[in-house]
């Protein structure tokens, strides 16, 4: 799952590879790789075909709609690619004037709230990502080796906060979580601070033990709806 990416498509002006490479590493924070020309086109590479195998690579397409990206003839081209392969595609309309066109038009954009904080895009980004059924078993999955990879119980908890946030898991997926914690000390040893009062990390439910209490809450709200 490693392999698998986002593609970020945008305007390679100054605004638009400065709010990109924001996007990047916020989304980077998350465990979610992506893709942007600036990091993943090497110099004297065909940029046509690595574009084009990009896209066929990715699970997803992001359209950071700052200013005159609609009229970016590599955009729209990049847009068609991704819907010829029924990509899912998310529009970011960063500016006013930049609204979803063409075969996008009736879908609804992502409106920051403030576009100064990445890390809230990322999260919104990675809440649509779990939501959408082509692409929520993907994120899961790309969450789940990270957490197998983890070198910290910093990056445990990390993870297991961002789990929590998706719909459930799968049968499979849980039984990778376990085991995750069985072979990765990392995992295993890591508690979510659940009373800041206390001091005694035994008093606290181990990362795992949480998620699963978090995923059970929240499959039960919507069931009752």
């Amino acid at each position: 799952m490693e392999g698998l990416k986002l593609f970020l498509s945008y305007v390679e002006d100054d605004e638009g590879e400065r709010i990109t490479d924001q996007l990047h590493n916020a989304l980077s924070e998350l465990h979610i790789g992506s893709v942007m020309a600036k990091h993943n086109i090497n110099p004297g590479a065909d940029w046509v075909e690595t574009i084009r195998k990009h896209l066929c690579d990715s699970i997803a397409l992001v359209c950071v709609a700052t200013s005159g990206y609609s009229k970016s003839v590599w955009a729209q081209q990049e847009i068609g690619y991704a819907l010829g392969r029924k990509l899912p595609v998310l529009w970011i309309r960063y500016a006013k004037d930049e609204v979803p066109l063409g075969f996008l038009a009736h879908q609804q954009a992502l409106e920051p709230k403030d576009v100064a904080k990445p890390a809230g895009i990322a999260d919104a980004v990675l809440q649509w990502l779990a939501s959408n059924g082509q692409t929520s078993d993907f994120i899961a999955d790309m969450l789940i080796f990270a957490l197998e990879q983890s070198e910290s119980y910093d990056d445990a908890r990390a993870l297991v906060k961002t789990l929590a946030t998706l719909k459930g898991l799968t049968g499979s997926q849980w039984k990778r979580v376990e085991a995750a914690a069985s072979f990765n000390r990392q995992v295993g040893n890591a508690v979510i601070w659940t009373n800041r009062h206390s001091v005694n990390p035994e008093d606290q439910p181990s990362a795992v033990e949480w998620l699963k209490t978090e995923l059970s809450a929240s499959l039960s709200e919507d069931s009752s709806d």
